[in-house]
Protein backbone atom coordinates (compact mmCIF):
# COMPACT_ATOMS: atom_id res chain seq x y z
CA UNK A 1 0.00 0.00 0.00
CA UNK A 2 1.04 3.77 -0.22
CA UNK A 3 2.66 6.20 -2.90
CA UNK A 4 5.70 6.13 -5.23
CA UNK A 5 7.92 8.91 -5.38
CA UNK A 6 10.12 8.97 -8.27
CA UNK A 7 13.46 11.10 -9.55
CA UNK A 8 14.82 10.85 -12.88
CA UNK A 9 17.44 12.67 -14.45
CA UNK A 10 16.07 14.02 -17.61
CA UNK A 11 19.83 14.60 -18.45
CA UNK A 12 22.51 12.23 -18.58
CA UNK A 13 25.11 14.48 -20.19
CA UNK A 14 28.10 14.78 -17.91
CA UNK A 15 28.88 17.85 -18.26
CA UNK A 16 25.87 19.11 -16.34
CA UNK A 17 25.06 18.23 -12.71
CA UNK A 18 24.63 14.48 -11.26
CA UNK A 19 22.68 13.10 -8.25
CA UNK A 20 25.11 11.91 -5.70
CA UNK A 21 22.85 11.47 -3.10
CA UNK A 22 19.05 10.04 -2.69
CA UNK A 23 17.52 9.27 0.66
CA UNK A 24 14.01 8.97 1.59
CA UNK A 25 12.45 8.88 5.11
CA UNK A 26 9.32 7.66 5.78
CA UNK A 27 6.94 5.44 8.62
CA UNK A 28 7.70 1.83 8.03
CA UNK A 29 5.61 -0.52 8.04
CA UNK A 30 4.60 -4.18 7.82
CA UNK A 31 4.04 -6.35 4.94
CA UNK A 32 3.47 -4.28 1.67
CA UNK A 33 3.63 -0.89 3.93
CA UNK A 34 7.67 -1.29 4.95
CA UNK A 35 10.17 1.21 3.15
CA UNK A 36 11.25 0.30 -0.49
CA UNK A 37 13.49 2.46 -2.62
CA UNK A 38 15.34 1.27 -5.89
CA UNK A 39 18.05 2.84 -7.67
CA UNK A 40 19.82 2.72 -11.08
CA UNK A 41 23.47 2.87 -11.46
CA UNK A 42 24.41 3.35 -15.93
CA UNK A 43 27.77 2.95 -17.15
CA UNK A 44 29.92 -0.30 -17.91
CA UNK A 45 31.51 0.00 -14.88
CA UNK A 46 30.91 -0.88 -11.09
CA UNK A 47 30.01 1.97 -8.69
CA UNK A 48 31.20 2.45 -5.43
CA UNK A 49 28.00 3.26 -2.72
CA UNK A 50 27.91 3.73 0.41
CA UNK A 51 23.21 2.51 1.30
CA UNK A 52 22.19 3.56 5.06
CA UNK A 53 19.44 2.63 6.81
CA UNK A 54 18.89 4.88 10.03
CA UNK A 55 16.43 4.27 12.85
CA UNK A 56 17.88 5.26 16.38
CA UNK A 57 20.27 8.04 14.31
CA UNK A 58 17.72 10.57 14.13
CA UNK A 59 16.98 11.10 17.42
CA UNK A 60 19.92 13.76 17.19
CA UNK A 61 17.12 15.11 14.67
CA UNK A 62 14.30 15.40 17.35
CA UNK A 63 12.57 12.88 14.95
CA UNK A 64 9.53 10.89 16.99
CA UNK A 65 8.76 7.54 16.90
CA UNK A 66 11.55 5.97 15.30
CA UNK A 67 12.54 2.13 14.07
CA UNK A 68 14.55 0.80 16.69
CA UNK A 69 16.09 -1.75 15.22
CA UNK A 70 15.98 -1.52 11.37
CA UNK A 71 16.55 -4.34 8.88
CA UNK A 72 18.09 -4.10 5.22
CA UNK A 73 17.73 -6.12 2.11
CA UNK A 74 19.16 -5.31 -1.70
CA UNK A 75 18.01 -7.25 -4.42
CA UNK A 76 19.37 -7.08 -8.23
CA UNK A 77 16.01 -8.13 -9.63
CA UNK A 78 14.43 -11.02 -7.62
CA UNK A 79 18.24 -12.32 -6.05
CA UNK A 80 18.59 -10.68 -2.95
CA UNK A 81 22.81 -9.72 -2.89
CA UNK A 82 22.64 -8.04 0.73
CA UNK A 83 20.88 -9.08 3.77
CA UNK A 84 21.84 -6.70 6.78
CA UNK A 85 20.57 -6.96 10.56
CA UNK A 86 20.39 -4.11 12.54
CA UNK A 87 23.97 -2.68 13.51
CA UNK A 88 25.82 -3.79 10.72
CA UNK A 89 28.66 -2.07 9.33
CA UNK A 90 29.72 -3.90 5.92
CA UNK A 91 32.49 -4.28 5.37
CA UNK A 92 33.79 -2.98 8.45
CA UNK A 93 33.16 -0.66 11.10
CA UNK A 94 36.12 1.32 10.06
CA UNK A 95 34.90 1.38 6.07
CA UNK A 96 31.44 2.47 6.56
CA UNK A 97 33.14 5.36 8.99
CA UNK A 98 35.22 6.49 6.53
CA UNK A 99 32.76 6.32 3.45
CA UNK A 100 30.37 8.60 5.47
CA UNK A 101 32.87 11.07 6.05
CA UNK A 102 33.47 10.70 2.80
CA UNK A 103 30.33 11.37 1.30
CA UNK A 104 29.39 14.12 4.16
CA UNK A 105 27.13 12.24 5.60
CA UNK A 106 25.68 13.05 8.96
CA UNK A 107 27.91 10.80 11.82
CA UNK A 108 26.55 7.69 13.83
CA UNK A 109 27.41 6.14 16.50
CA UNK A 110 29.52 3.01 16.01
CA UNK A 111 27.49 1.04 18.47
CA UNK A 112 23.97 2.17 17.40
CA UNK A 113 21.50 -0.08 15.45
CA UNK A 114 21.50 1.89 12.14
CA UNK A 115 22.85 -0.07 9.28
CA UNK A 116 26.03 1.02 6.94
CA UNK A 117 26.60 -0.68 3.83
CA UNK A 118 29.80 -0.12 1.42
CA UNK A 119 29.22 -2.05 -1.81
CA UNK A 120 30.49 -2.13 -5.84
CA UNK A 121 27.35 -2.05 -7.90
CA UNK A 122 27.70 -3.59 -11.52
CA UNK A 123 25.36 -1.23 -13.88
CA UNK A 124 21.58 -1.95 -13.58
CA UNK A 125 18.67 -1.64 -11.36
CA UNK A 126 18.49 -1.90 -7.39
CA UNK A 127 15.69 -2.46 -4.78
CA UNK A 128 16.55 -1.60 -1.21
CA UNK A 129 13.66 -2.72 1.14
CA UNK A 130 14.26 -1.70 5.07
CA UNK A 131 11.79 -3.17 7.20
CA UNK A 132 11.77 -3.60 10.99
CA UNK A 133 13.65 -6.55 12.93
CA UNK A 134 10.58 -9.23 14.26
CA UNK A 135 7.88 -6.86 12.61
CA UNK A 136 8.76 -3.55 14.77
CA UNK A 137 7.23 -0.27 13.06
CA UNK A 138 8.29 3.67 12.94
CA UNK A 139 10.17 6.15 11.40
CA UNK A 140 13.63 5.55 9.20
CA UNK A 141 15.64 7.24 6.44
CA UNK A 142 16.90 4.87 3.63
CA UNK A 143 20.41 6.42 2.04
CA UNK A 144 22.19 5.98 -1.33
CA UNK A 145 25.59 7.69 -1.68
CA UNK A 146 28.04 7.88 -4.67
CA UNK A 147 31.07 7.81 -3.18
CA UNK A 148 32.98 8.53 -6.61
CA UNK A 149 30.94 11.25 -8.18
CA UNK A 150 33.50 12.84 -10.13
CA UNK A 151 33.50 9.59 -12.67
CA UNK A 152 31.67 10.42 -15.51
CA UNK A 153 31.80 6.81 -16.49
CA UNK A 154 28.62 6.08 -14.76
CA UNK A 155 26.25 7.47 -12.83
CA UNK A 156 23.35 7.26 -10.68
CA UNK A 157 19.94 8.22 -12.77
CA UNK A 158 16.86 7.22 -10.59
CA UNK A 159 15.51 6.96 -7.31
CA UNK A 160 11.69 5.55 -6.57
CA UNK A 161 10.63 4.95 -3.25
CA UNK A 162 7.56 3.20 -2.22
CA UNK A 163 6.10 3.97 1.23
CA UNK A 164 3.10 4.11 3.36
CA UNK A 165 2.63 8.11 3.53
CA UNK A 166 1.06 9.36 6.61
CA UNK A 167 0.58 12.58 8.11
CA UNK A 168 2.58 15.09 9.88
CA UNK A 169 5.92 13.42 10.75
CA UNK A 170 4.82 10.21 9.20
CA UNK A 171 4.89 11.96 5.60
CA UNK A 172 7.12 11.02 2.98
CA UNK A 173 10.58 12.82 2.67
CA UNK A 174 12.64 11.71 0.15
CA UNK A 175 16.03 14.68 -0.67
CA UNK A 176 18.21 14.90 -3.14
CA UNK A 177 22.00 15.94 -4.02
CA UNK A 178 23.16 17.76 -8.06
CA UNK A 179 26.82 17.95 -8.11
CA UNK A 180 28.34 19.02 -10.90
CA UNK A 181 29.18 22.96 -11.94
CA UNK A 182 25.76 23.49 -13.80
CA UNK A 183 21.99 22.98 -13.06
CA UNK A 184 21.02 19.84 -14.22
CA UNK A 185 16.86 18.61 -15.37
CA UNK A 186 14.63 16.23 -13.58
CA UNK A 187 11.70 14.76 -13.26
CA UNK A 188 10.00 14.06 -10.38
CA UNK A 189 6.77 12.06 -9.61
CA UNK A 190 4.44 11.45 -6.59
CA UNK A 191 1.94 8.34 -7.84
CA UNK A 192 -0.92 6.93 -5.67
CA UNK A 193 -3.85 6.30 -8.20
CA UNK A 194 -1.55 5.24 -10.93
CA UNK A 195 -0.36 2.39 -8.66
CA UNK A 196 -3.81 1.03 -8.90
CA UNK A 197 -2.47 -0.86 -12.44
CA UNK A 198 -0.22 -2.79 -10.41
CA UNK A 199 -2.84 -3.97 -8.17
CA UNK A 200 -1.80 -2.00 -5.08
CA UNK A 201 -4.41 -1.09 -2.45
CA UNK A 202 -4.91 1.51 -0.38
CA UNK A 203 -3.02 3.97 -2.43
CA UNK A 204 -2.89 7.93 -1.72
CA UNK A 205 -5.88 9.22 -2.97
CA UNK A 206 -4.61 12.60 -3.95
CA UNK A 207 -1.18 13.27 -3.69
CA UNK A 208 0.46 16.53 -2.80
CA UNK A 209 4.47 17.08 -3.85
CA UNK A 210 6.74 19.94 -2.60
CA UNK A 211 10.43 21.15 -3.68
CA UNK A 212 12.12 22.45 -0.98
CA UNK A 213 15.51 24.58 -0.89
CA UNK A 214 16.25 24.93 2.38
CA UNK A 215 12.87 25.76 3.86
CA UNK A 216 11.27 27.58 0.86
CA UNK A 217 9.23 25.72 -1.39
CA UNK A 218 10.35 26.07 -4.72
CA UNK A 219 7.72 23.91 -6.82
CA UNK A 220 4.88 22.04 -6.02
CA UNK A 221 2.03 20.16 -7.70
CA UNK A 222 -1.47 18.45 -7.25
CA UNK A 223 -2.69 17.07 -10.44
CA UNK A 224 0.33 16.80 -13.06
CA UNK A 225 -2.00 17.83 -15.82
CA UNK A 226 -2.54 21.04 -14.03
CA UNK A 227 1.28 21.93 -14.80
CA UNK A 228 2.10 24.96 -17.27
CA UNK A 229 4.42 21.80 -18.77
CA UNK A 230 2.53 18.75 -18.55
CA UNK A 231 3.05 18.20 -21.99
CA UNK A 232 6.50 18.20 -21.65
CA UNK A 233 6.20 15.98 -18.68
CA UNK A 234 4.60 13.09 -20.67
CA UNK A 235 7.25 13.79 -22.93
CA UNK A 236 9.96 13.47 -21.01
CA UNK A 237 8.17 10.33 -18.48
CA UNK A 238 8.87 8.76 -21.96
CA UNK A 239 12.28 8.90 -23.19
CA UNK A 240 13.80 8.24 -19.42
CA UNK A 241 11.46 4.62 -19.36
CA UNK A 242 8.96 5.97 -16.50
CA UNK A 243 5.53 4.40 -16.92
CA UNK A 244 2.79 6.82 -18.23
CA UNK A 245 0.21 8.80 -16.04
CA UNK A 246 -3.35 8.86 -16.64
CA UNK A 247 -4.73 12.26 -17.55
CA UNK A 248 -7.52 10.74 -15.39
CA UNK A 249 -5.15 9.93 -12.34
CA UNK A 250 -4.53 12.84 -9.74
CA UNK A 251 -0.83 11.36 -9.55
CA UNK A 252 1.55 14.53 -9.35
CA UNK A 253 4.68 15.49 -11.43
CA UNK A 254 7.12 18.28 -11.93
CA UNK A 255 9.94 18.46 -14.35
CA UNK A 256 12.42 21.12 -12.69
CA UNK A 257 15.96 22.71 -13.48
CA UNK A 258 17.90 22.47 -10.81
CA UNK A 259 21.54 24.34 -9.96
CA UNK A 260 23.79 21.75 -7.93
CA UNK A 261 23.20 22.06 -4.35
CA UNK A 262 20.52 19.58 -1.63
CA UNK A 263 16.65 19.50 -1.86
CA UNK A 264 14.31 17.89 -0.21
CA UNK A 265 11.07 16.49 -1.25
CA UNK A 266 7.59 16.38 0.64
CA UNK A 267 5.05 14.40 -0.41
CA UNK A 268 1.71 14.11 1.77
CA UNK A 269 -2.44 14.23 0.85
CA UNK A 270 -3.28 17.00 -0.38
CA UNK A 271 -7.04 16.47 1.26
CA UNK A 272 -5.39 15.67 4.49
CA UNK A 273 -5.79 11.80 3.18
CA UNK A 274 -3.30 9.10 3.59
CA UNK A 275 -2.15 5.83 2.01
Amino acid sequence: SGAILTVHAASQSTSSGKLCNISSRAKVGVGSDILISGFVVTGTQTKSLLIRAVGPGLAQFGVPGLLQNPKLQVFSGSTMILDAAAGSRLPSVDEARAAAQTAGAFALSDSSMDIEIVHAFAPGGYTVQVSGENGETGIAIVEVYDLDPANSSNQVVNLSTRAFVGKDSEILIPGVVVTGSSPTQLLIRAVGPGLKQWAVSNTLTQPKIELYKDTTVVASNVGWTTAGNAGNIATVSSQVGAFPLNESDADCALLVTLAPGAYTLHVSGADGGTG
